[in-house]
């Protein structure tokens, strides 16, 4: 995270205990000792070193520099949360990568009930995050998106946009029990749900048919903008699911007429 460009917000760090804010920090090390350490008050603001001393020290300055990004993005931030005092919560060892920014750990912080407060406290900064990357994105030329430095780069820029949406659908996925136990029976089941969510939130112009225009992608053939209504994806939802499951009964006869022979 870029350092912080608000400097008069930021209180002096000596500021009396009584000013300060208390914030808990729950930690995940991993075997080589290599720290990642979430601020419990704050979801998302986070510090990483290879030593757990290491993760813990830096912690103070990453929770300014999250409460200055908040800040940015509208929210109210009184003058008191910089004066930042950190208390070591709970601590989870595992044997996964925690140095190449893995995290599997289930805090017990995680098992505390949420409030709807919260819910919609998250779901604003989440969409922080998301409009960040999204202009990030946007503004980089065409040609460095598919670009990467050697082969040892895991990904390009593209292939991290189209990681992080992925990974929005994994985590979806993990909220509930689900039904199956495999992919992508699972995957197929939190779609739905995502996409019953937002057929049940269409806007006035939504469900007044209002024409919006998206460009196809290259399998069509074509590269002109393709109108799209909400009648039209109801419709090409049904259609859509109805046609490759008819190709897939078409497939399990097929291997099963295989199999008999």
């Amino acid at each position: 995270m870029a350092c912080v460009d608000y400097p008069s917000l930021l209180p002096d760090v000596s500021c009396p205990r009584s000013k300060r804010m208390k914030y808990h920090l729950l930690c995940e090390v991993g075997p080589d000792g290599s720290t990642q350490v979430f601020v419990r008050e704050l979801p998302g603001c986070y510090s990483r070193a290879p030593t757990f001393d290491g993760a813990v020290t830096k912690t103070p300055l990453k929770i300014r520099e999250f409460l200055e990004w908040l800040h940015k993005h509208g929210e109210p931030i009184t003058e008191d949360a910089y004066g930042v005092e950190t208390e070591v919560a709970e601590i989870v060892r595992g044997n996964w990568p925690v140095n190449l920014g893995d995290s599997q750990a289930l805090f017990e912080a995680d098992l505390i009930s949420l409030d709807r407060e919260e819910v919609n406290r998250c779901i604003r900064f989440m969409k922080y995050a998301r409009e960040d990357l999204i202009s990030l994105y946007s503004g980089q030329p065409k040609d460095s998106l598919e670009w990467k430095p050697d082969a040892a780069t895991p990904r390009n820029i593209k292939r991290i946009a189209e990681h992080v949406a992925e990974c929005s659908l994994f985590y979806m996925e993990r909220i509930k029990p689900r039904r199956f136990e495999e992919w992508p029976l699972t995957f197929l089941e939190v779609a739905d749900e995502l996409s019953i969510m937002r057929l049940l939130n269409l806007s006035d112009e939504e469900m007044n048919c209002q024409v919006s225009y998206h460009q196809p992608g290259e399998w069509t053939g074509t590269h002109q903008p393709e109108g799209w209504t909400a009648r039209k994806v109801l419709r090409r939802f049904v259609w859509h699911e109805r046609l490759h499951t008819t190709t897939v009964r078409k497939l399990a006869r097929q291997f099963s007429e295989r199999a008999d022979k």
